[in-house]
């Protein structure tokens, strides 16, 4: 009789301790797709604001060679030698940024590769969705509703048999110490 109470009780701990995993993955996936897509905005945001900055200096940057080269044509030779070598200095100043800020872009490409959703899932992270929307929380779910899961290799469809919100307990500082 008592041991068949503690297989019991080992039984249903154990089927506890799984339920808890499961909760813990679906939530780190969950949060994991949430910043997924913030890095997403926020890269091609970025991209997009250096891409068009590089294209203005670039444009203003010929204009002022231009001007350079035009207003030399008026001066003595010693100042138009000057100035050819300040416009000489300016392409090469202008060479190195733009070199840097496409090294930049390259950096950020390689980290929103490392963001995109096939790596993560490939990571071994999932995404739920219901109706089409990736799941952030709980809120809004009902028993028997279906959700789909995508997983690297597929997609599973599953109907919610179970719901439980977690509660955060924020300690003081005293507490973590």
């Amino acid at each position: 009789m008592l041991v068949k109470g503690s297989q019991t009780i080992i039984h249903e701990k154990k089927l506890q301790l799984q339920l808890f995993q499961q909760r813990i993955g679906s939530g780190s996936r969950a949060f994991m797709a949430d910043k997924t897509e913030d890095l997403l905005r926020v890269t091609g945001r970025g991209r997009h604001i250096i891409q068009k900055t590089i294209g203005d200096h670039r444009i203003r940057i010929l204009r002022l060679g231009e001007q350079l080269k035009n207003s030399s044509r008026n001066l003595p030779d010693r100042k138009k030698v000057e100035l050819l070598h300040a416009y000489g200095r300016l392409k090469q100043h202008v060479s190195l940024f733009l070199e840097h800020e496409k090294k930049r872009l390259v950096h950020h490409a390689k980290l929103k590769s490392y963001a995109e959703p096939e790596q993560i899932l490939k990571l071994g992270f999932s995404v739920s969705r219901y109706k089409g929307k990736a799941l952030k929380d709980i809120a809004g779910l009902k028993m028997g509703e279906i959700i789909e899961t995508e997983l690297n290799t597929g997609k599973i469809r599953s109907e919610i048999t179970d719901l439980e919100k977690k509660l955060y307990i924020r300690k003081t500082k005293e507490e973590t110490s």
